[in-house]
């Protein structure tokens, strides 16, 4: 320990460890598989990145937040610490210069999304030259019962075990108690210590306000962020309602600037800056803001509308008073909120109906020997008129997602139209990420020389499968290109065997639809309870002998003070 506070000290200017930090880093030092639970703004990072400089080999961090990973790696590297990020903005060129430097020992710290520690080429990598410790971000990923569930993470306990079965470290803000024995569990965890960091935020005060329809809602906003000077975070449920509220505020006078997964990268980096750097008072966002992102100075968060779960509210909320000061969040509540989240979470998944009959469908015709191919509007063809397209799209990507599909086989072809003139090209090129640039210039290129479309390859671009999907995504989004993708294909089997796992995936799935309804039942309890809004939380997740009365949330306001004596 007096080795890690020199540490600290030194690379990141701290005398000593927070109070709930030093039990996670004795646990992490001890050698201990460990289960970290600390609040947004408790210092999580801190509990990993600090022994990964005391520990010989590579620590290696899989993080969903593909997005962040570079602002991670730089804040590492201006704090003189060598880290570094494997993800498909790189190009085939940086990737390899990475490895190579990975190999000669000269990176402490290695950053992966789940997906890209299952590729193959990083087993064999991590394998070679040894991982002391495994960390696992925003672990409540890997639970039915967590608040963002990733398929991608329930392979994490296998690939653990490919590399050497390292000691491994699973961090999350928002875990409830079964969330954390299900993290353990999931995760194949030896003997976990469970470190849980005070749930609880004194600093901040909790408060709803009843509204009876939009423009109420809309006044409400307007009158508390007027004249703001304090930095304020507006939390909206879609990228449209964001870029409605950033209209509504200015035509009430308040500065604010919108921030979506759906904007440009370089606007979403400008709106960022803006809000840190105090130049614009309110950013407006969905939930895609906040991760990773440290502004102390917060004074008001506020909900344009409540967030789908308790654990998502919390840690938005938390984005508030990260400096200890006093500070507020505030929620508008109307009770038809609720469907807004029904709608959202019914638009985004198939009817598990449709589930099966693509499945049984796809199966009777591949009979585990021949390939067939995953074209959806062939699919809902012979599922009958009436079913769409996109619907059995969603639920082959469900299917997929879920291992239920097998690995499919790629095309080795992807056309592209460009859309876009010489002049827009040359102005977008420098804020793509740098597979987005090679693939559009090899398309650009292509298309002069052979017409309107081009024919792009693996072999052509020298970029992965996962690149050209991610960059040709990134390429679509900015209305550069039309990609022209052709069907997967894929082999499934029809026994007794595979129905069994369709079945047990069927299962899994209406478990999952519970457990996302009784978290919005939670979360709708909240904006309704009589009682202490701190309590109500605190005792959500689980600390039960939180006091009945904070004083200072709405409902303690209104209640009688206490007679003396």
């Amino acid at each position: 320990m007096e080795q890690a506070r020199e540490v600290l000290n030194r690379y990141f200017g701290y005398p000593d460890f927070r109070p709930p930090q030093r039990p996670a880093i004795e646990a992490v030092l001890s050698r201990r598989d460990a289960v970290i639970v600390l609040p947004t703004g408790g210092g999580k990072s801190i509990c990993f990145q600090v022994p990964a400089l005391l520990f010989p080999r590579l620590t290696v961090v899989v993080s969903p937040l593909i997005s962040l990973m570079a602002d991670q790696v730089q804040a590492l590297d201006r704090r003189g610490i060598s880290a570094t990020f494997l993800n498909s903005t790189l190009s085939p060129e940086e990737s390899g210069n990475r490895v190579e430097r990975i190999r000669r020992g000269e990176t402490r710290l290695l950053y992966l999304a789940p997906e890209r520690l299952a590729v193959g080429q990083t087993v064999r990598l991590l394998k070679e030259v040894g991982v002391d410790l495994l960390v696992v971000d925003e672990a409540h990923c890997v639970s039915e019962w967590g608040q963002d569930f990733r398929p991608s993470y329930l392979r994490l306990s296998a690939l653990r075990e490919e590399i050497g079965a390292p000691q491994t470290v699973a961090l999350t803000a928002t875990a409830t108690p079964r969330v954390r024995r299900d993290i353990a569990r999931l995760l194949g965890l030896r003997g976990p210590v469970e470190v849980v960091g005070g749930f609880d935020r004194p600093n901040l005060s909790f408060r709803v306000q009843r509204i009876k329809d939009a423009t109420a809602r809309n006044l409400a906003m307007v009158s508390r962020l007027a004249g703001a000077r304090d930095p304020a975070v507006v939390y909206a449920a879609t990228r449209r309602q964001v870029e409605l509220v950033v209209r509504i505020l200015a035509g009430g006078r308040v500065r604010a600037v919108g921030y979506h997964a759906g904007l440009a990268p370089e606007r979403r980096g400008k709106a960022q800056d803006a809000f840190m750097s105090g130049a614009v008072p309110v950013i407006v966002a969905t939930n895609a803001f906040g991760m990773g992102i440290d502004k102390p100075d917060v004074r008001l968060v506020l909900h344009y509308i409540h967030s789908g779960s308790l654990e998502d509210y919390y840690q938005e909320a938390g984005r508030a008073g990260r400096d200890g000061a006093r500070s507020n969040c505030l929620l508008l509540f109307n009770r038809a909120d609720r469907g807004v989240h029904d709608r959202m979470r019914d638009a985004g998944r198939p009817p598990l109906d449709l589930v099966r009959q693509a499945w049984l469908a796809l199966s009777h015709e591949s009979r585990g020997q021949r390939p067939v191919t995953l074209d959806p509007h062939r699919l809902a063809s012979r599922l009958g008129k009436g079913t769409k397209p996109e619907s059995v799209r969603r639920a082959i990507e469900l299917l997929a997602e879920r291992g239920i599909l097998p690995p499919t086989v790629p095309t080795d072809t992807v056309r592209l139209r460009v859309l876009a003139t010489d002049l827009r090209l040359e102005g977008e090129r420098p804020h793509l990420s740098l597979a987005s640039a090679a693939l559009l210039h090899c398309a650009s290129h292509a298309s002069r020389v052979e017409g309107e479309w081009a024919v792009v390859t693996r072999s052509s671009t020298g970029l992965t499968d996962w690149q050209i999907e991610s960059a040709v995504g990134e390429l679509e989004s900015r209305q550069l290109v039309f990609a022209d993708r052709p069907p997967r294909l894929a082999i499934l089997g029809d026994s007794l065997r595979d129905r069994a796992r369709l079945e047990r995936c069927l299962s899994q799935l209406r478990t999952r639809l519970r457990v996302e309804r009784s978290k919005l039942d939670a979360m709708v309890a909240y904006t309704t309870t009589p009682k202490c809004r701190r309590a109500f939380i605190l005792r959500y997740f689980g600390e039960v002998s939180a006091p009945d009365i904070c004083g200072y949330c709405d409902v303690c306001e209104r209640q009688p003070a206490p007679r003396p004596g």
